[in-house]
């Protein structure tokens, strides 16, 4: 990120995040001079079938699962251990319908990386 993106190069990582999350975010809404900040969970809570659509309305109800993170860890370290509880443990134990699952696009990486696939020492090599 720091090349690509022009960023400071003393800094050891950078994360961007995308998080379309509704009760994490807010709008910021302006009419002429006045500015009015809104919780996104509003906008979604009144018109949820317009902004997330049928299908995804019928399998998360009022809530909007999407989040794209651009993580950088080159010569900063690794990533932090994930762990996401089986949907129905979260349903059971939270309330919530869904867990969060992750895919993973490596866009760059030295030879010698490796991912930790589990809690095994199994590994699957980049190439």
């Amino acid at each position: 990120m720091k090349e690509v993106c022009d960023l400071d190069r003393k800094e050891i990582n950078f994360a961007w995040c995308f998080d379309c999350v509704p009760e994490e975010n807010s709008l910021l809404l302006g009419f002429g001079n006045i500015r009015f900040q809104l919780p996104s969970i509003n906008l979604i809570f009144a018109y949820p079938r317009e902004l997330l659509g049928k299908p995804v309305h019928a399998r998360f109800g009022d809530e909007f699962p999407i989040r794209f993170d651009f993580l950088d860890t080159m010569d900063g370290g690794n990533l932090s251990l994930q762990v996401h509880p089986l949907t129905e443990y979260i349903q059971e134990k939270f309330g919530m319908h869904y867990t969060q699952e992750e895919s993973y696009y490596m866009l760059d990486a030295r030879e010698d990386v490796v991912v930790y696939l589990g809690l095994k020492m199994e590994l699957i090599k980049m190439r």
